[in-house]
């Protein structure tokens, strides 16, 4: 049994941001080790079939989910705001930046904070900038690093890896094999963990 949860994200997800709220904790109190995969979501659902418009087209079906994001905010003591600017690649492509320095928590928790907690552009080059410095690294390093081939090679790999894998949307967990999809399974996630404790080493 992996004592790894890989977690599957894209910035473009409010529910992925509430989801990190919770799930990194839950993993790590059952004696998990916590893998964060970012994705391209768009690329994501096209590779699964699904070529739905976004829910940001469809105003009666975004006004309810705005609600649901408002009721789970709450319920986790967290803001949440709609962002200025819907572009998640660059701040997606950061999370490799950020787990090759093994800083992905400090990245994820603060960057997402910045786009769904308080509002901001994702392409904004002063916000990106921030979240570098706040993490303790050179802006123009990690401007860099989010707009190089390399960067976005990884992100189509890791999106083509996530769809073999039946990842097919976000945020999405896996452990052991079993899959859950969705910030509204972490009761199941957490049940799941409780009863297939990893061995001590």
């Amino acid at each position: 049994m992996s004592a790894k949860v890989a977690i599957y994200l894209d910035f473009a997800s409010p529910f992925t941001y509430l989801a990190l709220q919770k799930a990194p904790e839950i993993a790590r109190r059952h004696g998990r080790e916590v893998d964060y995969i970012p994705v391209d979501l768009a690329a994501l659902k096209l590779l699964a079939g699904n070529t739905a418009p976004p829910t940001r087209t469809m105003p009666i079906k975004l006004k309810y989910m705005r609600l649901e994001q408002q009721r789970w905010a709450k319920r986790y003591g967290v803001p949440i705001a709609v962002p200025a600017v819907y572009d998640s690649t660059k701040l997606n492509r950061g999370t490799f930046y950020a787990r090759d320095r093994g800083q992905a928590d400090e990245y994820l928790k603060y960057a997402f904070h910045r786009i769904w907690g308080l509002g901001g552009s994702m392409v904004d080059e002063a916000l990106l900038a921030d979240v570098a410095r706040h993490c303790g690294w050179s802006p123009q390093d990690f401007s860099g690093f989010i707009v190089s081939s390399a960067a976005d090679e990884r992100l189509k790999e890791t999106t083509r890896a996530a769809n073999v894998s039946g990842v097919f949307g976000v945020p999405t967990l896996i452990a052991d094999d079993e899959m859950w999809w969705g910030n509204d399974r972490l009761d199941f996630f957490e049940e799941h963990l409780r009863t297939h404790a990893v061995a001590a080493s």
